[in-house]
């Protein structure tokens, strides 16, 4: 009987390390991009321009909620294209343009269009970039999985992105910074847009990078006709897959609703209303958040290795808890840079959650192969995106009302003490509480690791008799 990598390496692309950098470009990309508007927007567009919160964080929301039903759409348009530059790359080279002009655009408003002008102006370039953002990445992420057959190589792709988020990462939180900085103008609009400019022309230039940089598989590209509706039917009746996007959901969601609070609770109760202040202190935050990254990526493996999915799972969730929790000490205006030690903790905890439950969509694609006897990758993942970006737009409006719910007026410059203590409990509370929920599913997923080999043999053993060995 063959194993698997030797049947996998039959159908394999080589693979130079200038290649899976130059793919990886994508997870750049979006590091730099989306990190940015997710956390930059709501302080900018609130602080800065005077918006409503509430009607910015539904105007946040809503494009990513047809982010996440284009997400499926475009996963059977890229599944089924047929042209002479592959099913992935077009969309790709598409996609990346869009986005970097409508990254810039979005920080070009101007004050005196007013509160309404600017909300519409703002969803109008905000959803022109998740069009953008679902044409490249939903490819993209595909791509990856086609990029090698043989699973040490596919390792290797995984691995060097891991790096790349935690290296991108040390970098991406000055951005807000350097709005304040006097060499990209003489304010913060000015700075705004200037920095926008230069980071749409960068990942445009990334985005042709990575396309130039990824190869399809030529028998991957000539299958047949794949009908979208039998497919998802299928896939949506998989239990363990549920269970797994109850854990991705949970541990993830309270960071969704109340990660851009970091900037909030900064503001109004270390620096007294100073969001420039705040902005400095941010980059030194993402900066620490990147290095415990990469530091705990080079463990991770062994840690799963010694102790178990699960147990490293649990380990997660309780550095996720504490990390959110320690947020009520360490955001102390007597000594701002303690914020950093935060990140100590959440970023383990999330680099170890999301490995964990990579590995466990990777062992419900086999699982799910032997029931159904055909590969859904692009499927699950599909599904999967679409439940999570579902969350996280609704999450972005609800940030926006509780923001409101706290008593935080942007309008002025310093909050009252209520409010800011109502903010910190949200920033402190929320995250833990729903990632201590996601222990009773972690409890109960069922794909084992004795079950996962005994799975495996089984898929190998089929795939023999098919082939006729």
């Amino acid at each position: 009987m063959r194993d698997l990598k030797s049947t996998a390496s039959s159908y394999d692309l080589p693979l130079s390390i200038g290649r899976i950098v130059g793919y990886n470009m994508g997870k750049a990309i979006e590091i730099v991009m989306i990190s940015t508007l997710s956390i930059v927007v709501m302080p900018f567009y609130s602080i800065d321009l005077k918006v409503n919160p509430a009607w910015l964080g539904a105007a946040i929301a809503i494009p990513r909620f047809l982010d996440s039903i284009l997400d499926i759409a475009m996963g059977w348009v890229s599944d089924n294209t047929k042209s002479r530059w592959g099913r992935r790359r077009p969309w790709m080279f598409l996609g990346g343009l869009i986005m970097g002009l409508s990254f810039w655009l979005t920080w070009t408003p101007s004050p005196s269009w007013g509160e309404t002008g600017i909300l519409v102006y703002f969803f109008i370039m905000n959803s022109l970039f998740y069009v953008g953002a679902t044409l490249y990445f939903v490819p993209y992420y595909a791509l990856g999985n086609e990029l090698s057959m043989d699973p040490d190589v596919r390792a290797r792709v995984m691995s060097n992105r891991s790096l790349i988020w935690g290296l991108v990462t040390l970098v991406t939180p000055w951005a807000y910074k350097l709005f304040y900085c006097p060499i990209f103008g003489g304010n913060v609009l000015e700075g705004a847009r200037t920095v926008g400019l230069i980071i749409g022309v960068i990942c445009v230039i990334l985005s042709i990078v990575s396309v130039a940089a990824s190869r399809e598989n030529p028998a991957v590209m000539k299958q047949a006709y794949i009908p979208l509706r039998t497919a998802l039917t299928e896939s949506l009746k998989c239990r363990p897959f549920w269970i797994m996007m109850a854990v991705a959901t949970l541990t993830m969601l309270g960071f969704s609703l109340v990660g851009g609070f970091n900037i909030f609770v900064g503001t109004y109760h270390i620096f007294n209303g100073d969001s420039a202040a705040m902005a400095k202190l941010w980059g030194y935050i993402g900066m620490t958040w990147g290095i415990s990254a990469v530091v705990f990526s080079i463990f991770i493996k062994t840690i799963i290795k010694q102790i178990g999915d699960k147990q490293t799972l649990y380990l997660s969730i309780l550095l996720l808890t504490a990390g959110s929790a320690s947020s009520w000490w360490a955001y102390n205006p007597h000594f701002p840079m303690l914020a950093v030690l935060t990140t100590l903790l959440t970023a383990p905890g999330v680099i170890g959650m999301q490995t964990v439950t990579f590995l466990w969509l990777a062992d419900i694609c086999d699982y799910d192969a032997l029931q159904a006897g055909v590969r859904r990758e692009g499927v699950f993942s599909a599904v999967k995106s679409f439940v999570f970006k579902s969350l996280v737009a609704i999450a972005g409006g609800v940030a926006g009302f509780l923001l409101v719910v706290a008593g935080i007026d942007t309008s002025l410059q310093q909050q009252s003490e209520q409010a800011v203590s109502n903010l910190r409990i949200m920033f402190a509370v929320l995250p833990g509480v729903l990632a201590l929920s996601a222990i009773y599913f972690v409890h109960i997923y069922p794909l084992t690791k004795e079950k996962m080999d005994e799975i495996r043999l089984r898929l190998q053993a089929k795939e023999a008799a098919e082939s006729g060995l």
